[in-house]
């Protein structure tokens, strides 16, 4: 659940239900990046890896790794999981083309 949003942030999020991404941050202009294999990226950040996430109560996420989880409450950890399938950022908010 989007608790705060960052300076920047979409005010919508808050309060949504929200998966977090495998791949949680990248360059964005590496030749991996700009060639649309951001999971090649030399300079990226992975949730539960290198960054805290994944099974935690609470976590920091960049917006455009997050996908939006079924508001009701229905998703489980294995919903979460698929969630993460996605090996291009571009979840809750695509990025600059």
């Amino acid at each position: 659940m989007v608790e705060e949003t960052g300076a920047g942030g979409d005010p919508r999020l808050l309060g949504r239900r929200m998966g977090a991404a495998w791949l949680a941050w990248t360059c964005g202009r590496c030749a991996f990046c700009l060639s649309g294999r951001e999971n090649l990226c030399d300079a990226a950040a992975f949730t539960g890896y290198t960054r805290d996430g994944g099974f935690a109560s609470h976590m920091l996420a960049e917006a455009a790794y997050l996908y939006p989880l079924p508001q009701d409450g229905a998703a489980g950890k294995a919903e979460c999981a698929a969630s993460a399938g996605p090996r291009q950022p571009g979840g809750a908010h695509p990025p600059a083309q």
